[in-house]
């Protein structure tokens, strides 16, 4: 009985865990970009434009436009020299590595 109801918790405890990440994740991102683009730009418009969640769209927009540029062949090849001097420092090479290689690892792949 003991171990059906731990079994239970167990499976639980499993389906909750990444859903609840999930929503962390997705908070924290929102909540940073807020805090971080919103001071940028408190900076740059006046209060009387300024209205809570403009940080999160500035952040949203910052990295569409990334992504835009990601297709430049120019800016693809500036990205990769910068890649390679981040795999020749010793610690950073190691973090940037396993998270680079889980990034890609839940990248769609490309079929062709």
């Amino acid at each position: 009985m003991l171990k059906a109801i731990s079994r239970i918790l167990l499976t639980g405890f499993i389906t909750l865990l990444p859903v609840v990440l999930t929503a962390y994740l997705m908070y924290w991102l929102a909540v940073t970009s807020e805090q971080l683009m919103g001071d940028m730009l408190h900076l740059v418009i006046p209060e009387t434009f300024y209205f809570p969640g403009i940080g999160m769209l500035a952040g949203l927009l910052v990295m569409f436009i990334v992504g835009l540029l990601m297709k430049a062949y120019l800016v693809r090849r500036v990205f990769g020299w910068g890649e390679k001097m981040l795999y020749r420092l010793p610690l950073i090479k190691s973090v940037y590595r396993a998270f680079r290689d889980l990034f890609d690892f839940m990248s769609p792949k490309k079929e062709g």
